[in-house]
């Protein structure tokens, strides 16, 4: 038997690719984050997932004032472990922290040779940066994504909602306890104005699923 196709529906799909289509062409900024807190940050402005390195990234650590690194600078990717190599100072844990903690936490071990380092972490390479969309999409995909990316912004690259989707998804995102959150968004309300805080940034790892 044939699921009867909810009105406005085949709509929805078409429409949710135009309303995002301009959004993926926005410019990446490059994410570099030294110790130092930026100070007047706006507050209104929208609140976006925060970067955390993960497996596979490239990472270029700088240490000024000293002559910690050869060239200023050392290059290093982030193994499987999770964790950077590093001249003089060792191993350090990267994957799971921001570019800021990974900075501080460099620069501790730093001061054994230098005082008061100013240490920065420039993120070179992004490759951890994985969702996935599944359920009633043209494209059921991975995408990789060199910057963070909405909820619409992923849907649309999955080519939008099939004729048969209801118009609302479900996010499942690994929590820092380990277990899985469960988000639900209505997708319509998104595009209609109504609840435009809903087009949520989504994280590493999260799986998209279109309800049918």
């Amino acid at each position: 038997m044939t699921a009867a196709v909810p009105a406005g529906t085949r709509i929805l799909g078409r429409r949710l690719v135009a309303a995002t289509a301009l959004l993926l062409f926005l410019p990446a900024v490059p994410a570099e984050v030294t110790t130092a807190a930026a100070d007047g940050a706006d507050q209104r402005a929208p609140v976006a997932a925060e970067f955390r390195i993960g497996v596979g990234d490239r990472l270029g650590v700088f240490v000024y004032g000293g002559e910690i690194f050869p060239e200023g600078k050392e290059v290093c990717l982030v193994r499987p472990d999770g964790r950077i190599s590093l001249p003089l100072i060792g191993e350090v844990l990267a994957a799971g922290r921001t570019p800021a903690e990974l900075a501080a936490e460099i620069a501790k071990k730093v001061e054994a040779y230098q005082e008061h380092p100013e240490v920065t972490v420039s993120i070179e390479e992004i490759h951890s940066y994985r969702v996935f969309v599944l359920g009633e999409v043209q494209h059921q995909m991975m995408i990789e994504s060199v910057a963070p990316l909405t909820l619409l912004q992923t849907l649309a690259m999955a080519g939008g909602f099939t004729e048969y989707a209801r118009g609302d998804v479900v996010v499942l995102r690994n929590a820092d306890d380990g277990k899985k959150e469960r988000i639900e968004v209505d997708v319509e309300k998104i595009l209609k104005g109504k609840a435009p805080a809903e087009d949520i940034p989504l994280r590493a790892g999260d799986v998209v699923v279109a309800l049918r």
